[in-house]
This record gives structure tokens, C-alpha cells and sequence, in this order.
């Protein structure tokens, strides 16, 4: 029941306290008990008379008598609701009084008067706080952006739906989020503190994935904390936003393995979005200067690049069809599905192989074609050493050198059967082949001899120079001609 009190002051509870004396019916300790009794409740009616002088007190104070003291607390719980909390000592007995109000204006309406006992001294606590917030039941999405999403909800209150609450925690998973995946799901940061009870919430999620289905849910918590049940699971998907981000640049673009006529290139593969996923499509092209973005247009584009691998793959590829004896610079753009396209890689440079250094010169059996006439240098072969198909090689010019002066000529050059040249040609001038000898790869062909105008027998420090049709150079090593 409710109780309607009007303050009287200290006098009630004072004259408590002198009316108990010792007498032979009655023990010291019953005595002392009932004294501190009396004085806790004359805390409580000091706190009611501050609290009838001024209804929005608040505070604590503590009263001394000459036979104890005792100590008073009131705090506000809310609106018009207030607590009284007392607790007296007289020698070792406490006795601890617990008041609630729930009106001070006009007339103060206590809603409990409780002596509490067990606790050992100090305030008594309040009943404990055992009611979790009520769970939120409108959870809802929307604003899907390609990476946020807002959500929007009612709040509850510390008790059920009265109140206000202490924290919320969000979570959100790409799956259907329950009691038994709740630990498991993601926790939102910066969630809001909570408003009162029935107050409209909302929060942007960032930093998620496009095109992505997320579901979201969330607990309320009091200060205790009491935690209240799982809400409701709303989900919605992000936007599928535009894809803006460029391949990486390739950093290790690398040559080697030159040959006549190709080149191999080695780089890692960047990926569709940066360094990550896979990229569409390959720009490969090459130039006989450095190439920048300046050139770009208009270096050479090599065909049939490959496919671009995994971000973080090796790959190569071998270009063919290129000049003897030539540098040239390459570089490389990687594109996605959009295209987005990479800046330019590093241009590295390397030189193609010369005709001359495929030409194989066997001079170790020479000799003359004694016993005919010894006029004749026989049993020379020439080989082309490259193994791809196009790497085909081509003398244009020959020439032919001894130690000895004096008359003798280069009159013939035989090759593989057929004549090449017929003229006089002095000691070690070039003279031009007609038709020019091609040499297949890895084939061996003979000079069938050259021809001279004297007897050769014991000629030495012969050299022969071959002339290649892209221009370079080889001699023979020095030999001298037997019998």
C-alpha cells in the first residue's frame, strides 16, 4: 500500500532514542538494536525533510549523536521517484533502512519502508536490477550503396521498454545470423549510444563489399548488463558500383634469351583491381629507343600476347620477328574487362644476335687437292648453328688471305657444289657473292674449294672473312694448308 507521510522532524525518532533504558527484562544488546533502529529511521526522516524543503535534492549527509551516528543517501531514479538509503551504528549493531518514493510534489507518497539486515555495514544496495532491455524487433536496411548500407530502428529502454539502455552491439554476416552464429558474425564499430526508450536510431555500416547480400542483427544491453534476446534479421544487398580501379603497373618486365630474330620477355602478372584478381588483356610493344608515354603510340605492337594469369604469376613470351643485330626496348600496359588501363611498365633494352655469330667455320682438315694440281683449298665446311626455322643466315661477300707475297690469286669460290664467284681477287680482297649463300639452321655445308691461280702447298696464316647481308663479320681462325 501506498504511504502518505508528513514531516515531523527529528523529535519522533529522538525521544526513541531516550526512551530506551536498561532494566532487568530487557538485554544491553536488545537495547543497542533498537537504538540504532531509532536512528536510522531518523535518517530517513531527516532525508524526508530535505527532500520536502527542496524536491529536487539529492545527496548524502551524515548525523552524530552521543550515542551513535548514522548515514543517509537519497538519489533520484527518475521523474518524481526517489531512493532513501540509512544505515546507523550504535557500538556494533547497524541496523539499515531502504525508502522508495515515487511523488514529492505536493504530498510525499513512499512507496516502501524497509529495515534490510545482512549486509555487513555501510548503505544497504537497492534491490538488485535482474530486467534486460526488450529486444529490438524493427531492425531494418536501407541506402545500399556499393560499399554501406544504413540501418534504422526503435530504441528500447533499460528495463523492457522503459528507460534508457547502455549499448548496443551490431553484427552482420553474409548469412542468416542466429543464436548459434551470433559469436561468429561481424561486430559493427561505432555504434551509438542509446537514446531513451521509443527513440528512432539509425547508423551507416561502411567498408563492405559490391554486389554483396549482407544480413544484419543486434543485442541491447543495461548497465548491469542485462543483455537483451537476438533482434530481428533484415539483409539487403550493396549496389554494384563502378569498377574504376586500374591493373597494377608491371615493375619486372625483363628480356633475355636473345636470339637472331627473337627475344624472350618475363614479367609477374598484376591483377584486375590493382595487385588483386585477374586483369583481361595484355599491350606488349617494343621500339629501338626507350619507350615513355610519350612514344607509346607509336612503338610497335607485338601480336598475340597471352592471357593474362592470376595476380602474382609468372609469365613470358618469346617476340619474333625481329632484325639481326638490333637493341630494342619493350614495354607493357595491362587492361581489365572495362578497360581500366595500367601506366607503362619499366622499358628494358637487349640486342638481337648478329648473322655472323650463328656462322660455324671448320678450317681444322684443310689442305690442297693434291695430287692434281695443288691449286685447289679443300675440305672446309660451314655450318649455321641456330635451331628456329626463321633464323635462316646469308653470306654476301667473301675474302681470302695468305702470309706469302708475290703473284698468287683468288680465282674461284665453290660452295655446296655450285661456283659463286669467278674473277682474280689479290690477298684478302672482298668480293661479292652472286648468288648470296643461304645456310638453313643446323645444316653443315662444304666449300667445295677455293680456287687459286699457284700451287698453295705450304701456305699459311690463311684467313677467310665471310661478309653477312645484315652487315656483320667473321673471320676463320688462321690455318695453314697440307698436302
Amino acid at each position: 500500500s501506498v504511504l502518505l507521510i508528513s514531516i515531523a522532524g527529528l523529535s519522533i525518532a529522538l525521544a526513541l532514542l531516550n526512551s530506551v533504558t536498561d532494566s532487568e527484562q530487557t538485554s544491553v544488546a536488545t537495547i543497542r538494536s533498537q537504538q540504532a533502529q531509532a536512528l536510522a529511521s531518523a535518517c530517513i526522516e531527516e532525508a524526508l525533510q530535505q527532500i520536502n524543503d527542496s524536491i529536487s535534492f539529492t545527496g548524502n549527509d551524515t548525523l552524530n549523536f552521543a550515542n551513535g551516528t548514522c548515514t543517509y543517501t537519497v538519489n533520484n531514479t527518475g521523474g518524481t521517484t526517489r531512493e532513501i538509503l540509512a544505515s546507523s551504528t550504535i557500538d556494533i549493531f547497524v541496523r539499515k533502512v531502504y525508502v522508495t518514493i515515487d511523488m514529492v510534489n505536493p504530498n510525499i507518497s513512499v512507496v516502501s519502508w524497509q529495515d534490510v539486515e545482512g549486509f555487513g555495514g555501510g548503505i544497504a544496495p537497492p534491490p538488485a536490477d535482474t530486467t534486460a532491455p526488450s529486444q529490438v524487433i524493427d531492425l531494418a536496411l536501407s541506402g545500399a550503396t556499393s560499399n554501406s548500407l544504413d540501418l534504422g530502428w526503435t530504441a528500447p529502454g533499460d528495463d523492457g521498454n522503459v528507460g534508457t539502455a547502455t549499448t548496443y552491439d551490431i553484427r552482420y554476416s553474409t548469412s542468416v545470423i542466429t543464436a548459434g552464429n551470433w559469436a561468429s558474425a561481424t561486430q559493427v564499430t561505432g555504434e551509438p549510444s542509446p537514446s531513451i526508450a521509443g527513440s528512432a536510431e539509425s547508423l551507416t555500416v561502411a567498408g563492405l563489399s559490391q554486389s554483396t547480400t549482407y544480413y544484419f542483427a543486434m543485442k541491447t544491453s543495461d548497465e548491469v548488463p542485462n543483455e537483451s534476446g537476438l533482434s530481428n534479421v533484415p539483409s539487403l544487398a550493396t549496389a554494384t558500383g563502378a569498377d574504376v580501379t586500374a591493373p597494377a603497373a608491371i615493375t619486372n618486365l625483363s628480356l633475355s634469351s636473345a636470339s637472331g630474330k627473337s627475344i624472350l620477355l618475363t614479367w609477374t602478372a598484376p591483377g584486375d583491381d590493382g595487385n588483386v584478381g585477374t586483369a583481361t588483356t595484355y599491350d606488349i610493344r617494343y621500339s629501338t629507343s626507350v619507350i615513355t608515354a610519350g612514344n607509346w603510340a607509336s612503338a610497335t605492337q607485338v601480336t598475340g600476347e597471352p592471357t593474362p594469369l592470376v595476380a602474382g604469376t609468372v609469365q613470358t613470351m618469346r617476340v619474333s620477328g625481329l632484325d639481326w643485330n638490333t637493341t630494342y626496348y619493350f614495354a607493357m600496359q595491362t587492361s581489365d574487362e572495362v578497360p581500366n588501363t595500367s601506366t607503362i611498365s619499366n622499358s628494358p633494352g637487349l640486342t638481337t644476335r648478329s648473322q655472323a655469330s650463328y656462322l660455324v667455320i671448320n678450317t681444322a682438315t684443310a689442305r690442297s687437292n693434291a695430287p692434281t694440281d695443288n691449286t685447289q683449298m679443300i675440305n672446309i665446311t660451314l655450318q649455321n648453328s641456330a635451331t628456329d626455322p626463321a633464323e635462316s643466315i646469308t653470306i654476301s661477300q667473301m675474302s681470302a688471305a695468305w702470309s706469302s707475297a708475290g703473284s698468287r690469286r683468288l680465282n674461284t669460290i665453290r660452295i655446296n657444289g655450285a661456283n659463286y664467284w669467278t674473277g682474280t681477287a689479290a690477298k684478302g680482297t672482298l668480293v661479292p657473292l652472286s648468288p648470296v649463300f643461304v645456310l638453313a639452321p643446323s645444316t653443315i655445308y662444304p666449300v667445295t674449294y677455293l680456287d687459286y691461280n699457284n700451287n698453295i702447298i705450304g701456305s699459311n696464316a690463311n684467313v677467310i672473312r665471310f661478309i653477312m647481308s645484315s652487315g656483320s663479320m667473321i673471320d676463320s681462325s688462321s690455318f695453314t694448308i697440307t698436302q
